[in-house]
């Protein structure tokens, strides 16, 4: 919600060739994180920079994430959060250059549904009970085509 930057780390990863700039809100909460290649000519003292992804994150008043923003060169991930159920864990939806890939709801604690979409026709959806897969279908163009279920839960 706030694009301001109280503080900022920078870490370097040499084995991975990374940089990487980590930028805190006034909470103290990563904000935005921006990852650099680093390279090094054998007759440059200078390492070289080039800006691979930034990410950028957003919080609700009581500190929750509610979005993260991830930028790279071909595609841009957005994921939102939704706490409206006051579950353990958010609802989730993922979203790739603005097409939806995958949602994740949860009707209690551990009990979820996580539909992933495969294009604009088909998707699957599983069924998890106490955190553990039960059924999982195939749908396409939103009728389902096949079911299996992967243990008795009734």
């Amino acid at each position: 919600l706030e694009d301001e930057f109280s503080q900022s780390t920078q870490l370097f990863d040499y084995k991975n060739n990374l940089k990487v700039n980590e930028f805190y809100n006034r909470n103290n909460f990563v904000s935005k994180k921006d990852v650099y290649s680093i390279s090094k000519k054998d007759d440059e003292e200078k390492f070289l920079e080039e800006l691979i992804s930034t990410e950028k994150y957003f919080y609700d008043l009581e500190n929750r994430i509610v979005k993260v923003e991830t930028n790279k060169k071909s595609s841009e991930v957005v994921v939102k959060y939704s706490y409206d159920k006051n579950f353990k864990n958010p609802d989730e939806v993922i979203f790739e250059n603005e097409i939806k890939k995958s949602e994740k709801k949860y009707s209690s604690d551990f009990d979820y549904t996580y539909e992933v979409y495969l294009d604009e026709n088909y998707s699957v959806k599983s069924i998890y009970k106490n955190s553990i897969k039960v059924e999982e279908s195939i749908y396409l163009d939103g009728k389902k085509i096949r079911t299996s279920r992967e243990v008795d839960y009734e």
